[in-house]
């Protein structure tokens, strides 16, 4: 105890006085002192004349709200600065924060003059910078009509998605500069989607058609924020360069 005390008294006196630290031992000293003065007064209206205890009493009052006063501005003051720090910390929280607000169909030209592809693209953002962005296709999902429900198919594994124009590696984005994440990509010379991950499996090629219903499960990931998970229903349909059906769940 007696440690103890000795510790805190040291911090008392190092402390500045618009230091709520400061303030509250003052506010210890200050009532023990009333208090004295009070059982003083207490016992100087027993002798003595009741406008001596009085007079005390205002004092003891006067001395009391002037400590409160300074007390309560600095509480006032510290609980302002602590709402300030939170709600700037949760300003930059949600700035941030990726959100997956697009996915389109990018038709593009190719080396070869006759081919045409078409790329599902999905498009992270973020009102502030985003360190070490990074695409995962987690599973790719087959819709069985007859059950009414999605089945896995064997594409069931994580898989890196290519950044347009880029790799599949971890990339910094900045606030206003958007780039887009491949998912796959169809042509006019074939009837076939290939997976825009790295690697690719060797089995997309048999599993993904142009007649079936699909769903991609994808989470994008980032060293500043927490990854956000997106569900995409994907169905290509008699036209390769319009797919029938692009759009989140």
């Amino acid at each position: 105890m007696l440690e103890w005390l000795s510790s805190h008294w040291g911090g008392f006196w190092r402390s500045a006085p618009e230091n709520v630290y400061s303030f509250i031992w003052w506010s210890i000293l200050t009532a023990i002192a009333a208090a004295i003065v009070y059982a003083a007064s207490l016992i100087i209206s027993y002798f003595s004349p009741s406008a001596v205890s009085g007079k005390w009493r205002e004092r003891l009052l006067v001395a009391a709200i002037a400590l409160a006063i300074p007390l309560i501005a600095t509480l006032a003051a510290r609980t302002t600065r602590r709402i300030s720090v939170s709600i700037r910390t949760w300003r930059q929280t949600r700035a941030a924060q990726i959100e997956l607000r697009e996915v389109r169909g990018y038709l593009t030209s190719t080396n070869d003059p006759n081919q045409r592809r078409l790329y599902a693209q999905l498009l992270p953002r973020a009102e502030a910078g985003i360190e070490a962005c990074q695409g995962h296709l987690l599973c790719v999902w087959k819709w069985h009509s007859l059950n009414r429900c999605w089945f896995p198919t064997e594409l069931n594994q994580p898989l890196d998605l290519i950044w347009s124009y880029h790799d599949s590696a971890p990339r910094n984005l900045l606030p206003g500069i958007y780039q887009w994440l491949n998912i796959f990509w169809i042509s006019n010379l074939n009837q076939q989607v290939t997976l825009e991950t790295n690697p690719i499996p060797v089995d997309s090629l048999s599993i993904l058609n142009f007649t079936d219903t699909f769903r991609f499960d994808i989470r994008v990931t980032a060293r500043n924020c927490e990854p956000v998970d997106i569900s995409l229903r994907v169905r290509i349909g008699e036209r390769w360069d319009i797919p029938e059906v692009l759009e989140k769940l």
